[in-house]
């Protein structure tokens, strides 16, 4: 196993931040590969320069990083994932230390989320980076499929705001229209016009969603399939590196981060950017959070 950015791990008892590797994709409906993510983003990790330019820091030299083993799911369904995974978390959830899960597709969450639910209630909000609105009630029969993650976060009561969306069924945006939901949704051809038009207060309404906790979980395929290829279901038209930056910084500036997750990344061979940027993005989120 290869701990985050090379570095020596830290004790789990002071550890500030545990990284979870969960590589499932028994839920994925296209493109496989996603169980191959977390082993990736931490190779690729190690080549991350550790003085972050825009932060001005080293991040790592302020945090005690724990990488836990991968968590064995192999031949696992849904419903026994989620538990295992829910399980797995609670502890770090419990001690209120930094939980960073890396997927596997994006069914890895819904126990995650499980465990931050039996901690915080609705008292904290979701963040969704994501190219697909994943609020259908089943998918295939599955309703822990990677397409329902979000059904599952609205099902239990939790609030949430998504980014970069630009796929989704016309049962999904009925739903979203008859729940008084739409607000919450920054689908990806406006935040593209707004930011062509020099346009930030949408910055400030997504914020202003947000309770004072936030989670965010981060489908790769939020980001455009030009620099993010490596992943089962790409859609056109997504984040750039620097939307995505601009939104993490500005959610950082006022809100607690309590947790993440970045999901759906499927390495290709050969091809080490989407890897990196994943590592990259996850220093980025710890260094904003922390």
């Amino acid at each position: 196993m290869t701990p985050f950015l090379g570095e020596a791990n830290a004790s789990l008892e002071k550890a500030d931040v545990a990284i979870l590797s969960v590589p499932y994709e028994g839920a994925v409906s296209y493109g496989g590969g996603a169980a191959n993510g977390p082993s990736a983003i931490l190779e690729a990790s190690t080549q991350v320069e550790l003085y972050d330019e825009t932060l001005n820091k080293e991040t790592i030299r302020n945090l005690n990083v724990h990488t836990l083993p991968p968590l064995d799911v192999a031949g696992l369904n849904s419903e026994e994932l989620a538990e295992q995974v829910r399980l797995a978390a609670k502890p770090h959830v419990d001690a209120e230390r930094f939980l960073a899960t890396l997927g596997g597709d994006h069914s890895i969450s819904i126990g995650v989320l499980r465990a931050y639910w039996e901690k915080y209630g609705d008292q904290f909000t979701v963040l969704q980076f994501d190219a697909h609105a994943d609020m259908r009630e089943e998918y295939d029969g599955n309703p822990l499929s990677h397409a329902c993650v979000m059904r599952q976060v609205y099902d239990m009561g939790i609030p949430f705001v998504s980014v970069g969306i630009r796929s989704l069924s016309a049962f999904e945006k009925k739903h979203l229209t008859w729940r008084g939901l739409s607000e919450r949704i920054f689908w990806a051809k406006d935040i593209q016009r707004w930011n062509k038009t020099g346009q930030g207060a949408w910055l400030d309404e997504l914020t202003a969603l947000l309770g004072s906790k936030v989670y965010i979980t981060f489908d790769v395929d939020a980001m455009d399939p030009a620099i993010m290829p490596a992943t089962g279901t790409p859609e056109p038209g997504g984040l750039d590196w620097y939307t995505v930056n601009d939104v993490l910084d500005r959610v950082c500036a006022s809100r607690q981060i309590i947790g993440c997750d970045i999901n759906e990344l499927a390495p290709i061979p050969g091809l080490h950017a989407p890897d990196f940027l994943c590592a990259r993005l996850l220093y980025r989120i710890l260094g904003l959070a922390l």
